[in-house]
């Protein structure tokens, strides 16, 4: 048996869909982004779990911006703004 055999999961959400979908999520500096089917995309402390922000389209299910093929989440910084300044980091749904 090796470690990967022996680990758990440290947290789980539940992210109030009925579709099945995968996403890539993204960790960067301790927040996890992650994308839903239906276009949301939640921040979560990586560590433990709790749900940092979530930004929802409110796309109702028929009209999905992606039609649910939501893969994950990009992620940009701006090298020229300092952390906290408005645009400092930009986070996109990608397809």
């Amino acid at each position: 048996m090796d470690a990967s055999d022996r680990r758990v999961a440290s947290w789980r959400t539940s992210l109030a869909s009925k579709a099945a979908f995968e996403a890539t999520p993204l960790v960067v500096d301790g927040v996890l982004y992650l994308s839903t089917p239906t276009s949301r995309v939640i921040a979560f402390d990586a560590a433990t779990g709790t749900s940092r922000w979530v930004y929802d389209p409110e796309l109702r299910p028929h009209a999905q911006l992606f039609g649910g093929d939501v893969a994950g989440v990009a992620l940009w910084t701006d090298s020229g703004k300092r952390p906290g300044e408005p645009a400092f980091r930009l986070v996109y749904v990608a397809r």
